[in-house]
């Protein structure tokens, strides 16, 4: 299991194809074998165990890409912001908007790639990078462009279209690319399909081979998930030291960012749509991440002790649980 977020189905598979055909430009492979659960808002995406293992151990021996992958993705961030300063789009013809359109899914998938590579430095620790690592990863990890593109380039794109086509503008967040590009030639769109992405849909790659999951298919996929054992030790990274004692509090989704003071945070990963919720959380602890992870960066910029990586704490706490969070050591202890 790679990552666990809130996200739209559009998006998703823009990420989907960012691993699966922009990786390469960037790394020199593409996934093969890729697989993500999209149901309620909510994607849980995951990576080939062999594949990662042989590309995190590449990266392992190429040290001094890491800069060079914060360098692209620092440029690739203010390619995608010059897309959320855009006005009138309503002024623009049906061809303009399928011009501007056709361009953006190129930048937006291509950023996906980009944007992750910094994580599969694994091995990496915060003492292992110099001013200028440390100073431009602050910078370009810190924050998510991609929520930026949601909340205000696709929704005004997709107001426009909207209006135009008679869709309604969350139903488009439900297609991919390709069909967006169909509603702008007016041309007709599987509704049928749009609806059962609402249900839940499974995006399932193997050996560079699509198939799409719906319904019975889809379940049967979450029931292969690993059953997950309990304990009252829980491992990870160190994201900032310290150590303090709270009750948990666990967040999956945006309206989920409530009641923070004082808590211990648990979350899969923080984001830019955390920083104003968490300035008054005791610690945060997040299943994924290292030292490139937005939790690692945003907990040293706060000084909030921090621990990342641990693989299940949202699964293995529970909301008022108190705990121990040891920052200084990487570890979590029920009390």
């Amino acid at each position: 299991k790679f990552a666990e977020r809130e996200i739209d189905f559009f998006t998703l598979y823009c990420i989907y194809k960012g691993y699966t055909v922009y990786f390469a430009k960037n790394v020199g492979v593409n996934f093969k074998n890729y697989f993500a659960i999209y149901k309620n808002g909510v994607v849980n995406s995951y990576r080939g165990a062999r594949q990662y293992k042989q590309i995190t151990e590449l990266l392992h021996h190429k040290r001094s890409l890491f800069l060079k992958f914060l360098q692209k993705l620092d440029k690739q961030n203010k390619i995608l912001s010059e897309y959320n300063n855009l006005k009138r789009l309503d002024k623009l013809r049906d061809r303009e908007l399928l011009n501007l359109f056709s361009k953006f899914i190129k930048d937006y998938q291509n950023y996906f790639a980009i944007f992750t590579l910094p994580k599969y430095f694994i091995f990496l620790k915060n003492e292992d990078l110099n001013k200028r690592e440390l100073k431009l990863l602050d910078k370009v990890r810190r924050v998510a462009i991609y929520e930026e593109i949601q909340e205000i380039f696709l929704h005004n794109f997709f107001k426009v279209l909207a209006e135009r086509r008679g869709w309604k503008i969350k139903n488009l967040f439900y297609c991919m690319p390709e069909e967006i590009l169909l509603i702008i030639k007016n041309k007709p769109v599987n509704d049928k399909i749009i609806k059962a992405r609402k249900e839940g849909v499974g995006i399932f790659c193997k050996n560079g081979k699509t198939k799409f999951l719906f319904g019975k298919n889809l379940l049967i996929a979450f029931k292969k998930e690993t059953k997950i054992e309990k304990c009252k030790i829980i491992r990870g990274r160190i994201g900032y030291p310290g150590v303090v004692r709270g009750r948990v509090k666990i967040v999956f989704k945006k309206e989920d960012l409530i009641n923070l003071a004082g808590k211990i945070l648990v979350t899969p990963m923080t984001s830019i749509r955390f920083v104003s919720y968490i300035k008054k959380v005791k610690a945060i602890v997040t299943d994924e991440g290292g030292i490139a992870c937005h939790a690692s960066i945003i907990s040293r910029e706060l000084k909030i002790p921090c621990v990342v990586g641990t693989g299940n704490a949202t699964k293995l706490l529970k909301n008022n649980d108190l705990v121990e969070v040891d920052a200084d050591k990487g570890i979590v202890r029920k009390i």
